[in-house]
């Protein structure tokens, strides 16, 4: 245990060493993001509501973006110097290795989504407001998302063939996760449009994200019940991490 903790404080501090770059570039994404939505598509005729509406999931969006990177880092790693490796040759069971990478994922998604909000709040300050907002409610939904995200990362690096084919997986799973997933609509509205397209945005776990921490940031409103969406989350976690581990183990030739 005291070497799962040391692993776990080693990742910490990884990722507070390159905070300011990923704060800067955080904040520049949801600025000109919040900035668009919120002030030159409504000279467009778009509702007011929508800038709301945007700004909770561009949260969703911090968090899950960082699956791009943790893809690519295992990919690299798996296809070159395997370096992780080297953890499975110390004394902890297997599963802890793949659960620091969970936690890890989980620390990165509290941290910076907490920053996008504010950051949101600066910009959106009309539609943003902190004190109407339940945050031991808002860091359980983030810790849920991190933890979706984390585990999600590591299977579909572990069901990408190659550095090759990481396309593939961006463009076909990754995008139209994101994009029906309610990025710019909310699950009540691509219902009203047509319930096959509703039933299709609930096929993506970015639904049940996005409507988590829009029930959180904007209050109950028209949104899926964040007592839905967390366990659903869950699940689709817990699918993740079973066939993720079994696939990766598979590829590093561990029984």
């Amino acid at each position: 245990m005291i070497t799962f903790l040391r692993l776990i404080q080693m990742e910490c501090m990884i990722i507070v060493r390159n905070m300011t770059d990923s704060l800067i570039n955080n904040a520049i994404f949801c600025t000109l993001i919040a900035l668009v939505s919120g002030y030159i598509f409504k000279a467009f005729g778009t509702s007011s509501s929508f800038a709301s509406l945007q700004a909770a999931s561009l949260i969703v969006s911090v968090v899950g973006f960082e699956s791009y990177r943790s893809i690519f880092r295992l990919l690299s790693d798996l296809e070159g110097e395997k370096h992780i490796q080297y953890y499975f040759t110390l004394p902890i069971a297997n599963s802890l290795i793949f659960l620091k990478m969970v936690l890890s994922f989980v620390f990165n998604g509290v941290l910076f989504g907490t920053f996008s909000l504010f950051i949101l709040r600066i910009v959106l300050f009309k539609h943003i407001i902190l004190k109407n907002i339940n945050f031991g409610l808002f860091f359980l939904t983030l810790t849920v998302i991190g933890g979706f995200f984390g585990t999600f990362s590591f299977f579909l690096a572990a069901y990408t063939k190659n550095m090759m084919k990481i396309g593939n997986t961006l463009m076909r799973i990754l995008f139209p996760m994101w994009i029906i997933g309610g990025f710019q609509f909310s699950y009540a509205i691509a219902k009203s449009i047509s319930p096959i397209l509703g039933y299709i945005a609930l096929c993506s776990p970015y639904t049940y994200a996005n409507e988590a921490m829009r029930y959180v940031v904007l209050g109950s409103g028209d949104f899926i019940n964040i007592w839905i969406s967390l366990p659903v989350l869950i699940i689709f976690t817990l699918l993740c991490w079973v066939f993720g581990i079994r696939k990766l183990r598979k590829r590093l030739d561990f029984i």
